[in-house]
């Protein structure tokens, strides 16, 4: 026995190199401690069991031989006989089991030492029988015992001298027992007397039993100052004690079978052998229960006390047992049991369930006070009082052998069933409810309506044209007005366009099918191109999003009426659904239920139009895109479904829990039932997102048709790295492994499955039977730390199906390399959603793609915010997106101050702490939020909003300057800052200038709070800087600001346009460097900077642009840059630019892009999200310029207030003659306006609600702006 593990402090991996294969590999220690803290070495899968197993069964048939001696000639001589030559051999049997727990290589010196060992336990079998009869028997035993003894302890001094970790306690070991064995040699002497002989044997056992205690306990290693020291596997340990315990069992069993005792037909012996086989059976129940706590220590993990009690239990145990089994299986061969037997078998029996008793009490409940009906060594205190009575049983004479083992019988059963009961918790039933009995939808089509989302408006999204055919296609279609679809092998493709992106759960509605059902597969895409690709323009294979995460599913109608998807399609135009079955099918209905609001243009109480139609297809582009975007709360349900039963896990990309992301080097187990196809599950994933192994299992079940390039075998284990098992667009995984299981698996069957993480791969289990090993050498190269862990073994766990697959899960377990329990999950409780990061969601949201990636970014807000009050007029979104931020915001600990930057939709914030930093650390980001704070108030002037949150704010600026202002130079710069508005290049001018433009605007909140402090604080805050950028980033030569002090040949056109929106670049600095944006000009648009060379692969950002789009007005209204000047740019943006997500039948969406490439197509092909908000800035540029309805602040009064006032000169230059539209207000209200003209005969209209001032300037009107 090993130390206990109690001194650990920590758990660590030694991760050698894989090994050739060798006969005679060298021995290492696979686990031990290093100061005090366990170390483990995970070698290759082990298969100790096999030999083990088979050394067991040569161990009880030996003590069999020596129960049968005793079982016919009962005595008192006899039974310590017994117990003098079981001992020993049980010492055989520890020494082999220590040796292969810490040594185990499976080499063939091993392989012979086994071989060895039990040839002479053939020696030692076969002669201790008749020890006490001749002196050669006598010799042999003692010569075999001793032989045995030394060969195994000469094999750990051997082994001493290839691994250092367990080598001064193996010495010790060595010595001790070397020099105890010499106990034994006055055994060979024949005049030595029988009595003197029995002293010699037990005075030597129990030296013995004391000195392998000392040499492995705490005590020795105190005494030897040695770093390094043994350690068990314990949960080997515990398996190798449970597997020899349920064979000793099988001697109840194999007698009364073996020779047919209790033939023929129905009668008292075979009665007894029934009883026998209860007994057995109730032994064994017991065993497994142990003390029957919920929450348990185990004892050889709790102390080092307990822990060699526990195992030195297990030899009175055994020994016992085996005699009691024994004599209990021989009554069915005679009519009745003589006294000495009765004795055997009541004490044997008797004793054995003491020993059970003290076992159970050893293990340490941490179940609280009250949770179980009764404590527990009350529940325990049936097992002593049975032993008693039975162990008392013989005194009544007159009872037959039928009575005796009836009464045993009975007693041992009566103590099951009180501990099974005493053991339930407080309220629970005898008898569950029995509930969905039937067969559920879920079970037939892994599709079914989705649960409660209270918010999800009631109505539905149909195509406005189609077309049916071999394929999809673009030209051509019919207008759509309901009516039956008939597909049919001739023709079994329906093309369906929705005119413009919508969201929702797909249906079908069927009105014709045969009755042996057909399968369709429906394919989601928001480009026409994505229906020409098998997997269309996904899989989204990168978060959960609480949608689906790929773009194809299968549908398998037997009926007709709706089928409805069980997940969301976050966004798509176009669809298509191809009939796969030979059978025909007709549909009536098809469409989305929605799952957000889509308005008509016309409706929303935001409008904009003009005298050129194009703007106002530009204008429209922003506002669909919030309403795919932004999302009501509790309107995206979860993508799990949680029972008592356990989490019914469709297939979509693998949630994570939240709870493992520290885990190192563990075993994951957890049961599942496939519902549909086949399982899949996640181990050592990063915390963002999980990239990490991939494993799926199939079944030998039916399986959904497809026509998906990937073909699952059935009864096979797929092992992938990275997203997924198949590359996601851009982001690839690593080449899946293919793996034959070595079994059939069945759906709706239950099954156990483990996966083991080794420094060499993943040991995978299913049911206790090796299924698979997964080297992880290939995965090495797809290591990526900024996705995933760092190492193939650490990281989290999840689960998820893949494609057109269901399963269940439910009791995961993950076990650390010491044995500890680190996590346990039934999956049964509403925990287990914000745990796995799929809960619905809570708050009222705006997204950064509908479709992809469904995250909120806070930074991308800043012109969601600004486009959502010009437009839909949700200021209600911008509030909830504020609240949101505050709530998530950290109080302390590293993170203290910030704000996430990436949250999921659906995590709980109590487990933010383990997002840290990877979602909080997009630096500028939280500048941007800051900005949005500062809109928010110049929009609203809500203070009430703006002074709960005003402490946050302040914590935010302080914290955002602490870590990250550079003090020597004033600039922006740190080692752990991420900047993504200068591609993460420190000392840049335009994450700089993006904080003043923040802090500008917090100035006026500041001012307006009556925090003077602050408002004096920010305001030399902003001076400062603004000075340190124009000192040490303004580059006369390059006549623009330069991109970083690291790159002062190079300019960024957000390091323009944001020194321009923060009021640092005067008039000549803004004219140049406008002007020098020519350097960064690409065919359609404009680069981020110049470092960024051209190429059809070149992005062009129109979220960048946005910033770059607002910042020439301003050039032009407060910095009184010359029109010729802005206007090219403004024009270029406005009606080259951006028409291209309008005029591109195969691209368009009807929303704004993500990104875009120089010909115009989007900027990351297939993948690239097409409803995008951060890409609309022009719908508020329009409201505010054109139309020219914004909020200012009055030079004169220092109040803000409405104006109208459009910029003319832009106006001019884009040839527009009028205008007309409406800015909503916080409170519901609008204001709507228009103008017509040319200049010198213009007409401006401008109607407000009651109590709305606003100023109307006139065309050639004084310039009154200081625009927030």
């Amino acid at each position: 026995m090993a130390e206990n593990t109690a001194e650990r402090t920590d758990t660590q991996s030694s991760r050698p190199e894989p090994k050739k294969r060798a006969l005679f590999r060298q021995p290492l220690a696979l686990q031990w401690f290093e100061n005090g803290v366990l170390k483990k070495r995970c070698d290759e899968e082990r298969q100790a069991g096999r030999f083990e197993l088979f050394l067991d069964l040569l161990y009880v048939a030996i003590l069999a031989s020596f129960a049968d001696g005793l079982a016919e000639h009962p005595s008192g001589i006899q039974v310590v006989k017994y117990i003098l030559i079981l001992a020993p051999s049980w010492h055989i049997w520890s020494d082999l089991r220590e040796l292969m727990n810490s040594f185990y290589n499976d080499d063939l010196g091993q392989r012979i030492l086994i071989l060895w060992i039990m040839a002479v336990l053939v020696v030692y079998g076969n002669n201790a029988v008749v020890v006490d009869e001749d002196i050669t028997a006598m010799r042999s035993t003692v010569g075999a015992y001793m032989t045995a003894r030394l060969s195994a302890n000469t094999a750990h001094l051997f082994y001493s001298f290839s691994s250092y970790h367990h080598r001064a306690q193996q010495r010790l070991w060595f010595v001790c027992s070397f020099f105890a064995l010499l106990i034994y040699v006055p055994l060979y002497v024949e005049s030595l007397s029988l009595r003197s002989k029995i002293a010699v044997a037990a005075v030597g056992i129990i030296v013995e039993e004391c000195l392998w205690v000392f040499c492995y306990s705490p005590v020795a290693k105190r005494l030897m100052r040695t770093t390094y020291t043994t350690a068990a596997d314990i949960g080997h340990e515990i398996d190798r004690f449970a597997a020899f315990y349920i064979i000793v069992l099988g001697e109840f069993l194999y007698a009364i079978i073996v020779g047919h005792p209790a033939a023929v037909g129905f009668n008292v012996r075979l009665l007894r052998a029934i009883w026998t086989l209860i007994i057995a059976f109730c032994f064994n129940w017991l065993y497994v229960h142990n003390d029957g706590s919920l929450e348990y220590e185990h004892a050889i993990r709790h102390n080092i006390i307990t822990a060699f009690a526990w195992v030195m239990m297990h030899l009175p145990l055994v020994a016992s047992m085996l005699v009691g089994g024994h004599v209990a299986a021989a009554s069915t061969k005679t009519d009745e049991l003589e006294g000495a037997e009765l004795w055997l078998l009541c004490g044997g029996l008797g004793i054995g369930i003491i020993c059970l008793y003290v076992i159970a009490v050893l293990h340490r409940s941490d179940d609280p006070p009250g949770m179980l009906m009764l404590s527990k060594h009350i529940r325990l205190l049936f097992r002593p009082v049975i032993g008693i009575i039975i162990i008392c049983l013989p005194l009544s004479p007159d009872l037959g052998a039928t009575a005796f083992l009836s009464i045993i019988m009975a007693l041992i059963v009566a103590c099951v069933i009180w501990e099974n009961v005493t053991s339930l918790q407080c309220g629970a039933k005898i008898w569950e409810k029995w509930e969905n009995t039937g067969y559920p939808e879920d079970y037939r089509i892994p599709h079914a309506t989705p649960g409660a989302a209270p918010n999800a408006p009631k109505r539905s999204y149909t195509p406005v044209a189609y077309s049916i055919g071999t394929e999809p296609v673009i030209d051509g279609l019919k207008k759509y007005a309901g009516g039956p679809l008939k597909l049919d092998a001739a023709n079994p493709v329906l093309t369906l366009d929705y005119g413009a992106n919508v969201a929702g759960f797909p249906f079908v509605e069927v009105s014709s099918v045969s009755a042996s059902g057909a399968q369709i597969e429906l394919k989601y895409s928001e480009p026409f191109g994505g229906l020409k690709e098998p997997w269309s323009n996904g899989p989204f294979l990168y978060v959960n999003g609480l949608m689906n995460s790929f773009r194809t599913e299968t549908f398998n109608v037997s009926t007709t009426g709706p089928t409805t998807s069980f997940f969301i399609q976050g966004g798509q135009r176009w669809q298509s659904i191809t009939l796969l079955s030979k059978e025909s099918i007709t549909i009536s209905g098809v469409g989305f239920r929605a799952s957000v609001d889509i308005r008509p243009i016309n409706e929303l109480p935001g409008a904009f139009s003009s005298s050129n139609s194009v703007h106002d297809g530009v204008w429209g582009l922003g506002t669909r895109s919030l309403d795919l975007a932004c999302v009501e709360a509790n309107s995206q349900p979860s993508t799990w479904e949680v029972s008592k039963e356990g989490a019914l896990v469709r297939g979509q990309y693998p949630a994570i829990s939240l709870k493992g992301v520290g885990f190192k080097n563990y075993k994951l187990s957890f049961s599942a039932k496939v519902v549909q196809g086949g399982v899949g599950w996640r181990a050592a994933g990063g915390n963002n997102g999980g990239y990490g192994p991939y494993f799926v299992l199939t079944t030998g079940g039916p399986k959904l048709l497809s026509t998906s390039p990937l073909k699952l075998k059935p009864n096979s284990l797929i092992a992938g790295y990275g997203f997924s098992i198949i590359n996601q667009q851009l982001l690839p995984s690593a080449p899946p492994q293919n793996f034959d299981l070595p079994m059939a698996l069945s759906d709706n069957e239950w099954y156990r499955i483990t996966t083991t993480l080794t420094p060499t791969g993943y040991n995978i289990s299913i049911n206790g039977t090796h299924a698979a090993f997964v080297p992880s050498d290939p995965f090495k190269s797809y290591v990526i730390p900024g996705l995933g862990a760092s190492t193939l073994t650490d990281g989290t766990f999840g689960f998820g199906p893949f494609l057109n697959q269901a399963a269940y899960y439910r009791d995961v377990e993950v076990v650390g390399e010491d044995g500890s329990v680190l996590y346990t999950n039934s999956l049964t409780g509403n925990d287990v959603y914000e745990e796995y990061g799929i809960a619905q969601n809570p708050r009222a949201v705006c997204l950064d793609g509908s479709a992809r990636d469904r995250e909120i970014w806070i930074g991308d807000f800043v012109h969601t915010a600004r486009m959502i009050a010009v437009s839909t007029g949700r200021y209600d979104h911008i509030k909830s997106m504020i609240d949101f931020e505050f709530d998530w915001q950290f109080l302390d600990g590293p993170g203290a101050g910030l704000v996430p930057m990436q949250a999921p939709m659906g995590v709980g914030k109590q487990y933010r702490d383990v997002l840290y930093p990877s979602q909080f650390g997009e630096t500028d980001y939280h500048f941007f939020f800051l900005v949005t704070l500062g809109d928010y108030f110049t929009l609203t002037n809500d203070l009430d909003l703006l002074r709960k949150h005003w402490d946050g704010t302040k914590f935010l600026v302080k914290t955002l300057v602490a870590r990250y202002l550079d003090t020597k130079n004033n600039l922006f710069g740190a080692a752990d800052a991420a900047w993504f508005t200068a591609q993460n290049t420190q000392h840049a001018t335009a994450p700089t200038a993006l904080f003043v433009i923040a802090i500008n605007k917090l100035i006026e909140v500041a001012k307006a709070l009556k925090d003077t402090e602050t408002a004096d604080y920010y305001t030399q805050l902003s001076q400062t800087i603004s000075k340190a950028i124009n000192d040490q980033l303004w580059s006369p030569s390059l006549g623009a600001y330069s991109w970083s002090l690291d790159h002062l040949s190079d300019t960024a056109l957000l390091a323009t346009a944001f020194t321009i929106r923060a009021g640092i670049a005067n008039t000549t600095q803004a004219t140049t460097g406008i002007q020098k944006l020519s350097d960064l000009f690409f065919q359609i648009g404009y680069k981020d900077s110049t470092v960024i060379g051209n190429g059809p692969g070149t992005q062009l950002s129109p979220n960048v642009q946005g910033f770059l789009l607002e910042s020439l007005f301003l050039a032009h209204t407060q910095l009184n840059v010359a029109a010729s000047v802005v206007v090219p740019v403004i024009k270029n943006l406005l009606e080259v630019y951006w028409p291209k997500m309008l005029n591109q039948n195969q691209y368009r969406s009807g929303s704004t892009w993500e990104y875009l490439y120089p010909d115009g197509s989007p900027g990351i092909g297939l993948f690239t999200s097409l409803n995008h908000p951060w890409g609309g800035a022009p719908t508020y540029i329009y409201t505010d310029f054109i139309l020219g309805i914004r909020r200012e602040r009055n030079v004169t009064t220092g109040e803000l207030g409405w104006v109208f006032d459009p910029v003319w000169d832009v106006v001019d230059g884009l040839g527009l003659t009028w205008a007309k539209g409406k800015m909503p207000l916080p409170d519901g209200r609008w204001i709507e306006a228009s103008w017509t003209g040319t200049k010198g005969s213009t007409e401006m209209k401008v109607k407000a609600p009651d109590g709305v001032k606003v100023e109307v300037r006139q065309r050639d009107g004084a310039k009154r702006r200081e625009l927030l």
